[in-house]
């Protein structure tokens, strides 16, 4: 139906059509298939002629349709809605598009009347529970459902609530609030396991979809084709979700090198030669030293854990001597929260124990006293350029303060830094601290070079991410928890 009417555009007798319907129809008889079309589905062909016209569809003529519309109007009745908002999100710049949501979520939430009464219907049946839901689901979740059946509609409430966050880090608007919860949780229901193609990405994958991947990835900036080529090459794997609805878009990307052993220097991986190749059947770990999110209106949805997951299981059919999957993974923030602590603004609190006193004062060669030490600190980790080798001699005080930040520094009970909160909430162990393992500009400016190892144990991660997200418990390697007696 959609092609069609895209070819009705391009005809000659569509400015008549659209101005006098029964006019045209009567002037041309042979034509009859188009009043059975127009009877039969009305709904949908006045949503294709409205998309069809040169004006955009204003905030009054949207609110308009949603008026007349509630939660038993048919599928066609919304569809009028949806395109109409969906023109309308589309065309608008970013103020409109907040203006255009604070709107919807201002006039067409939830009737608090109507929903009293359904909970007053329920105490008296509690058999009632059918109208409690419909009456506290706000309208404009019934418009966003309908935008979602629309063609690149899915995308439209991606893009939606991406903005929707964006907006709400300069304002914490309640109204915006609920908006970007609900798309959250039309996003989680369509983009479960079930609608989602895991693909495996190779130098003969078609070129859009390797450009993308090498333009999304945020943790480590592919460098140029070569890098690109490398890292789809031999002794690698990459990974990637897709979704029916937004066809050849990557969702999540994960990048794997298969290796002998768990790698500790990032950039081992990323200059790999060919005499450094491991070849599949002598691959005994696999390295997961890359996963990216693609949309950011994708935040907070499980995709990253569902795509390690379905990588693993797909590893272990392809390759059953790779036993051992741990990741090589970056610590942001690190450096950022090292600094602020020692200036007294952190919500941490004083990092500076015993141990790291004593090492300050060997360091020193001298004893001295609290502010000596900050003091010294402070000037030696904000050099201009700092490289592995200038801060060589206070390895240990930041190995230790790491593992502290990474076990120790938390918000609500979860681990204050995203990445350790991310795998250890998906049944990771914290395994291994690696010291110069990024000497990386950005490397260095995140966590002073150091980098960190979270090893998935298949049989441990139900256990260990129960522990984490019931008991605020983070798992540990015995060598982690050395550093911090």
């Amino acid at each position: 139906f959609q092609r069609m009417m895209l070819s009705f555009r391009r005809l000659p007798w569509l400015p008549l059509l659209r101005a006098s319907p029964s006019r045209f129809l009567s002037s041309h008889p042979k034509r009859y298939f188009l009043s059975r079309l127009m009877s039969t589905t009305p709904a949908l062909f006045s949503v294709r002629a409205a998309s069809c016209s040169n004006g955009v569809d204003s905030i009054t003529s949207l609110s308009d349709t949603i008026e007349s519309l509630g939660h038993s109007s048919s599928t066609d009745q919304w569809a009028v809605a949806s395109e109409k908002f969906k023109n309308l999100f589309i065309s608008a710049d970013a103020k409109k598009k907040t203006e255009l949501l604070l709107y919807l979520g201002n006039n067409f939430g939830i009737d608090k009347d109507t929903l009293d009464n359904a909970i007053t219907i329920y105490q008296r049946n509690p058999a009632a529970t059918n109208e409690v839901r419909r009456s506290a689901t706000p309208l404009y979740q019934l418009l966003f459902q309908s935008v979602g059946n629309r063609f690149g509609g899915v995308n439209c409430i991606c893009d939606l609530r991406a903005h929707v966050l964006e907006a709400l880090e300069d304002n914490q608007d309640a109204v915006l609030k609920r908006v970007e919860e609900t798309a959250k949780e039309l996003l989680t229901m369509w983009f479960c396991l079930s609608n989602l193609t895991l693909e495996r990405l190779t130098w003969q994958s078609p070129a859009d979809i390797l450009h993308k991947v090498a333009k999304y990835e945020a943790v480590h900036p592919v460098a140029g084709i070569t890098d690109l080529q490398r890292r789809v090459g031999a002794s690698r794997r990459c990974f990637l979700f897709t979704h029916e609805a937004m066809p050849r878009e990557p969702l999540v990307v994960v990048h794997v090198a298969l290796t002998r052993e768990i790698a500790g220097n990032l950039q081992n991986i990323l200059k790999w030669t060919e005499e450094k190749e491991v070849e599949d059947e002598e691959a005994t770990t696999a390295i997961y030293y890359s996963i990216s999110s693609t949309q950011k209106g994708l935040a907070g949805i499980d995709l990253g854990n569902l795509l390690i997951k379905g990588v693993v299981e797909e590893l272990q059919r392809d390759l059953p001597r790779v036993k051992i999957h741990s990741t090589l993974s970056p610590i942001p923030g690190f450096r950022p929260w090292v600094l602020r602590s020692l200036k007294g603004n952190s919500e941490f609190g004083e990092i500076m124990d015993e141990k790291i006193e004593r090492w300050m004062d060997e360091l020193g060669g001298r004893e001295m006293d609290s502010d000596e030490r900050k003091t010294l600190l402070i000037q030696s980790l904000t050099a201009n350029r700092i490289q592995p080798h200038n801060i060589e001699a206070f390895k240990n005080i930041l190995m230790r303060l790491c593992a502290v930040y990474l076990m120790r520094a938390k918000r609500n009970g979860l681990a204050l830094n995203p990445v350790a909160n991310f795998h250890v909430r998906n049944g990771a162990q914290v395994y291994r601290l690696n010291w110069a393992a990024d000497s990386s500009v950005r490397g260095m400016d995140r966590s002073f070079g150091i980098m960190v190892n979270y090893r998935y144990n298949l049989e441990d991660v139900h256990r260990n991410s129960e522990d984490y997200t019931s008991r605020k418990i983070i798992n540990a390697h015995s060598d982690i928890m050395d550093l911090l007696v």
